[in-house]
């Protein structure tokens, strides 16, 4: 993995692999990553980092991985639309907090 391949937004949000998506998915996956993390961090104490993994892109597989309070929680998703994997592995996330 080289840092190409990882998207900062902000200063503790990761998004990794997603360099071969097509622009406009990643304008809209970056937004629902920056909502769901907004309402996560609001809802924990002391949020530290969030990163998410598009392990296998054929498959929409993604890892989340979520660090709060020296915590680390993590959840996997995959489908046929990327978009309906990242809701899926957010409300996964949501769920473990």
């Amino acid at each position: 993995m080289t840092e190409e391949d990882i998207v900062k937004l902000g200063g503790n949000i990761e998004l990794i692999g997603f360099k071969d998506i097509e622009p406009g998915s990643i304008v809209i996956l970056k937004k629902m990553v920056g909502n769901y993390v907004k309402k996560i961090s609001e809802s924990v104490q002391n949020f530290e980092k969030f990163s998410l993994t598009l392990k296998n892109k054929e498959k929409n597989e993604l890892n989340a991985q979520l660090s709060y309070s020296g915590n680390t929680i993590e959840a996997e998703s995959s489908g046929k639309n990327l978009f309906v994997a990242l809701d899926q592995v957010m409300k996964q996330l949501e769920g473990k907090i």
